[in-house]
């Protein structure tokens, strides 16, 4: 068999047991039940997989494809790989992402680091320092501490 064929097969191997690695790892945070984001993101980290790519959707909730292939694809529609996809040069994308945070937020049973939060959303720490600062200016967050030691809540909806 030719060497390119060969390095092509062994190419499609190593993503199809990315996949699979990636889809036993959200299983088994969803069986666990009793994981926040942090514990997620910090879990991600030990098995060899990056918080970054991961959704609060694909992990908590019944947002991941049922085969492979939907699986394959659901990643090609994200973007090329290290990309975050996260815009925060226009108001709506600004909007979005202080949305999704609060979404993520709300998800929570107490108070939560930034970087618990970056880790689910792959945004930058600048994104998600600013996000995080409009959302406690518009009332939505609350926060306690200073620099690395703070955390946020984010106010019951009336």
């Amino acid at each position: 068999m030719p060497a390119a064929e060969l390095r092509a097969m062994r190419k499609e191997f190593e993503s199809v047991i990315s996949e699979a690695k990636l889809m036993a790892f959200i299983q088994v945070v969803r069986r666990q039940g009793e994981a926040n984001i942090g514990d997620v993101a910090e879990l991600a980290k030990e098995v060899g997989i990056d918080p970054g790519k991961l959704t609060v959707g694909q992990v908590f909730f019944d947002g991941t494809p049922s085969s492979g292939k939907e699986w394959a694809k659901s990643q090609r529609a994200l973007g090329p790989a290290g990309s975050s996809g996260i815009n925060t040069r226009t108001a709506k994308g600004r909007k979005e992402f202080d949305a999704k945070i609060l979404k993520i937020l709300r998800q929570q049973d107490g108070w939560t680091a930034a970087r618990a939060i970056r880790g689910i959303t792959g945004g930058s720490p600048h994104q998600v320092r600013v996000s995080l600062n409009r959302l406690c200016e518009s009332g939505d967050v609350e926060f306690m501490g200073q620099a690395r030691a703070t955390r946020y809540l984010a106010r019951k909806v009336k």
